[in-house]
């Protein structure tokens, strides 16, 4: 939900968690094109059922 303002409540505010991903490029380069495409298909439909499920409160995308 980057962009938008979120408002919670006090009974959301109760308890956040957060969740990092890391993944080690270089096992990503290994990988075939289809199983690379299967990873962000996964990915992508986890981070919209967070959503859909409304424990998505915001997201962020970070390079280091």
């Amino acid at each position: 939900m980057s962009g938008q303002n979120v408002r919670i409540t006090d009974e959301e505010r109760d308890m956040q968690y957060l969740l990092m991903l890391y993944s080690d490029e270089s096992g990503w380069q290994k990988m075939t094109k289809a199983e690379q495409e299967q990873g962000m298909a996964a990915y992508m439909a986890y981070t919209e059922a967070l959503k859909k499920a409304g424990a998505l409160v915001g997201d962020r995308k970070s390079v280091v």
